[in-house]
């Protein structure tokens, strides 16, 4: 059990709920690990609870057999969008499409094993 060293209030993590905690969790580790610096906090098997630091947010992964695929998409800022492109082409083996905004970004996504969505991008 993680301790509370804060009592401050205001956002503290965002919450996705998954079937398959272990895979999931694997995915977050395995591949975002590769490109982002991905912490395993907590992991609470009893209560099939998993709690991550990503750049910027705790991201907790809760099970839930009954989970609905997908319905997020997380989004990270980068200072090589390119660069982290490659790096992900050469993790998961396919191509990726980099997509121009006109609001003066471009990005790329990659989706979990159970269809939430990771965008990365950079400003122009």
């Amino acid at each position: 059990m993680m301790q509370q060293t804060d009592n401050s209030t205001g956002f503290y993590m965002l919450e996705l709920t998954v079937r398959q905690l272990d895979h999931v969790l694997d995915w977050f580790q395995q591949i975002l690990g590769q490109v982002l610096d991905v912490k395993l906090l907590l992991l609470d098997r009893v209560g099939n609870f998993a709690l991550l630091e990503l750049p910027g947010v705790k991201l907790a992964l809760k099970a839930n057999s009954t989970a609905l695929s997908g319905g997020a998409n997380l989004v990270f800022q980068v200072q090589d969008l390119l660069l982290l492109k490659t790096s992900l082409e050469n993790l998961l083996q396919f191509q990726l499409v980099v997509k121009k905004s006109h609001e003066g970004y471009q990005s790329i996504s990659i989706s979990s094993p159970e269809e939430h969505s990771c965008t990365f991008f950079a400003w122009n």
